[in-house]
């Protein structure tokens, strides 16, 4: 039996922004084999996205569930981590992954015990005769798994959203948040399906949100026309009913050109400031 570990998708929001200038798409880390282990052949034959987006009056937040159907020639253990509060984006990238509230793990649709370790880093930093230490913290979402000819892993947490407020008359603010899919490609094969909805909570009009993948224009809030803002977003490859925004791709080698940024209205935005208010909503939210 191999044993080894894997990383998983995540949200990572956008740096909150005063106007409507180009920004770095909003992106993480994606759901692939750990760097110090090799596929083993295991593939995902699908993977189903539900995207649910709030503007409560604490704050603005994203609830992810987010379900994988993996597959593999025999049994490998894993120890499956999400990437959690402080861990680097990337290399050479200045931004780290936001906390992750009232994370839930399933195997084969069982709860699972997921624990959160914090990793602590030290290095030296400084010019010579001036040096200091740097410390910085990681926290890790970490479940054990085995993966057979049929294995479905779940997860569900919640995100504080980071936004803009818009150079409109009057200002128009904006939540946002991204999904990344694009290290998907490290299974072996393609993905046989991948599906992302997105719906609506409390407070959410469906029809204003905006869905995008980092190959598409950023999305624009001011009209030339109107005083209304533009219509909202969304890839050729979806769908809109008053429900739910679907995008659907098959047999997908994904690429970072697939990772999407969602972005809706909302009236608070937390960003990186204090969430202790909105701290209570995310849990509760988390775990319905």
């Amino acid at each position: 039996m191999l044993v080894g570990a894997l990383t998983f998708a995540l949200v990572l929001a956008a740096p909150t922004r005063a106007d409507v200038a180009p920004s770095p798409f909003a992106g993480g880390a994606g759901f692939a084999p750990s760097k110090d282990d090799a596929a083993h052949g295991v593939a995902m034959a699908g993977e189903k996205v539900v995207l649910t987006v709030h503007a409560a009056p604490e704050g603005a937040f994203l609830v992810v569930d987010a379900t994988f159907r993996m597959t593999s020639p025999k049994k490998v253990t894993l120890e499956a981590a999400f990437p959690g509060q402080g861990v680097p984006v990337g290399p050479g990238v200045f931004a780290v992954h936001p906390r992750l509230y009232g994370f839930a793990a399933f195997v084969d649709d069982k709860p699972v015990a997921a624990r959160a370790q914090e990793k602590r880093f030290t290095s030296e930093a400084g010019p010579p005769g001036r040096g200091y230490k740097r410390t910085r913290t990681e926290t890790w979402h970490t479940f054990p798994v085995v993966i057979d000819d049929a294995t479905t892993l779940r997860v569900r947490y919640a995100v504080v959203a980071d936004g803009q407020t818009t150079l409109n008359d009057p200002p128009l603010t904006y939540a946002s948040a991204g999904y990344i899919l694009h290290t998907g490609a490290a299974w072996a094969g393609a993905i046989g399906e991948v599906v992302v909805e997105v719906r609506a909570g409390a407070a959410v009009d469906l029809a204003a949100v905006g869905v995008r993948t980092a190959d598409m224009p950023e999305r624009s809030y001011v009209s030339l026309t109107s005083s209304s803002p533009p219509p909202p977003p969304s890839p050729p490859n979806t769908t809109r009913t008053t429900s739910v925004i679907t995008t659907t791709w098959t047999n997908l080698e994904p690429t970072a050109q697939h990772d999407l940024e969602i972005t809706w209205p909302a009236t608070t935005i937390v960003g990186y400031g204090d969430p202790t208010a909105l701290q209570p909503v995310l849990e509760a939210a988390a775990r319905r």
